[in-house]
This record gives C-alpha cells, sequence and structure tokens, in this order.
C-alpha cells in the first residue's frame, strides 16, 4: 500500500460508488459515471416526496473539486451502477470519507522515516 493513498467502495441500496484519493501534491479530480446524473430533470412528485432529491449533483462536484484542490490530491469518484440520485450522492461521501480514513493511516512499518521514495518532502 502506497502512505498516503486510500480506496473505498461503498453500496446504498441499488448504487455502487468508488472512491480512490492520492494525498500526492498533485490536484486533480476525476468524475466519472455521474455526468448523466447531473442533469436529470425531477419530477415534481420526486422534489416533494424527499427534500434530498433537489441537492443536485453539480454542487457535490464542486465541493469535491474544491477538496482536492486545497488538499492538493488526487480525487477519483466513481458511479459504478444506480440511478437514485439521494443514494449515489450519500455513497460517493460515504466512499470519500472511507478512503481518506484508510490514505491517512499510519504504515507500522515505516517506523519514523518519511512516507516518500525521495526521503525528503
Amino acid at each position: 500500500r502506497n502512505p498516503f493513498t486510500g480506496e473505498a467502495y461503498v453500496p446504498m441500496d441499488e448504487c455502487l460508488a468508488r472512491c480512490v484519493v492520492d494525498f500526492g501534491g498533485r490536484p486533480h479530480l476525476t468524475w466519472r459515471g455521474l455526468d448523466a446524473l447531473a442533469f436529470k430533470r425531477l419530477t415534481t412528485r420526486e422534489k416533494d416526496q424527499d427534500a434530498a432529491c433537489a441537492f443536485r449533483f453539480g454542487l457535490a462536484r464542486e465541493f469535491f473539486q474544491g477538496f482536492a484542490n486545497a488538499a492538493r490530491c488526487g480525487l477519483h469518484l466513481e458511479r459504478l451502477y444506480g440511478t437514485e440520485p439521494h443514494h449515489v450522492v450519500e455513497a460517493l461521501f460515504k466512499a470519500f470519507a472511507r478512503a481518506i480514513d484508510a490514505a491517512c493511516q499510519r504504515d507500522a512499518r515505516l517506523g519514523r522515516r518519511l512516507p516518500t521514495t525521495k526521503g525528503r518532502w
């Protein structure tokens, strides 16, 4: 496992999302399989049924792009399958949190050495 790299898959009812993060100092966002849902028109029934349905994917993408830029990390988010916007957004955020947690864990094998192949920052 590479230091400062994490990945996670999260199922949420009918959908499955994946997040891979690399805190390597180069900001980048890959947003795969999500654009079709970003432009989905919500019916009046969907809007009335659940306020979370009104959350637009554009806002999620802006959040993740801002995070990648500020944290200077490579962030890869992907909807493997699923069509319910609420479930997809929830699965993305949960996968994101789990991937960051995995990337920030200490590796006991490194001891006090820097987690880099170059030996310096």
